[in-house]
């Protein structure tokens, strides 16, 4: 601050007065509307914030118990016979055996996982639909390695594309056929509607340390469920909506617009509208 008149203090301090006794004004009357604000809204507004809490803890409880019964409903040595992996943190059941699952280059499937799968559809879609519109889509995905014996990188891709297609189609048409043996319409109609089947080449490869392909456990076959979490993101949007519109409906009791527009005016009457404004004497930067 520069004083273009030294002598005038007497100026200088009802400026310093009249600038404090406004901002100390305003700030009293915005504590008061916040206050009142809080006391009317927040108890709703926590509730509804405790509501769509609640509601994310409930589903992510609700996805934990969907692997934890699929871990539990599959014994350790059948895992360890079907080379079978549950894994939780990912959402899926792994068989990871190429050898045992189907012929060299073929979408065929080898008898000993028709075996398998034979055991293991059925019981995965019960576990599964127990938890019914939980579960989004249930995914039958087939993975290859990226090689393909003479072929460059572009012709294997495409080739393993058409591999990993009809084996997921192969691993689909014996799993339902074996369900629909068990003449069960609840889980026949919950797999028609949510298992899908994906060939997926090599667009996911299994890696180890040094980011070197394994080439044995990246051709494989997972069964994947995802989680439907668009109930949980409906209601929050309806949540925020709701909150929004609630304190939109409180300003205007409140005239909070106007009071912004009458507490800028009054700051520009002080300060002026440019950065350096000379008021009773005294230059103001």
């Amino acid at each position: 601050m520069k004083f273009l008149n030294t002598n005038n203090r007497q100026s200088e301090e009802s400026v310093w007065i009249s600038n404090s006794d406004l901002m100390s004004g305003l700030m009293v009357i915005f504590l008061f509307i916040s206050v009142a604000f809080v006391r009317q809204e927040a108890p709703a507004t926590i509730g509804e914030e405790n509501v769509s809490k609640n509601y994310l803890q409930g589903l992510l409880q609700l996805e934990n118990q969907i692997n934890i019964a699929l871990e539990e409903e599959f014994t350790e040595e059948e895992k360890k016979k079907w080379k079978m992996e549950v894994l939780p943190d990912l959402n899926l059941v792994r068989f990871n055996t190429p050898d045992i699952m189907f012929e060299k280059s073929s979408p065929e499937l080898s008898d000993d996982f028709k075996k398998i799968l034979t055991e293991f559809f059925p019981r995965y879609v019960e576990i599964l639909s127990r938890f019914g519109d939980a579960i989004e889509v249930v995914k039958i995905e087939g993975h290859t390695s990226s090689e393909w014996s003479g072929s460059n990188k572009e012709q294997a891709f495409i080739r393993n594309m058409f591999l990993s297609q009809q084996r997921t189609q192969a691993v689909f048409g014996h799993s339902m056929t074996m369900l629909l043996r068990k003449k069960n319409a609840r889980l026949v109609d919950f797999a028609l509607e949510k298992i899908q089947t994906s060939g997926m080449s090599s667009t996911d490869v299994i890696v180890d340390e040094k980011g070197n392909e394994n080439l044995e456990l990246s051709r494989r076959v997972e069964f994947r469920h995802v989680f439907n979490d668009r109930a949980y993101l409906a209601k929050l949007r309806e949540y925020l909506s709701v909150a929004n519109n609630k304190f939109e409906e409180f300003k205007k009791t409140q005239d909070l617009e106007n009071l912004e527009k009458q507490t800028e005016q009054k700051s520009k009457l002080v300060h002026g509208n440019s950065s350096n404004q000379t008021v009773l004497g005294v230059e103001i930067k």
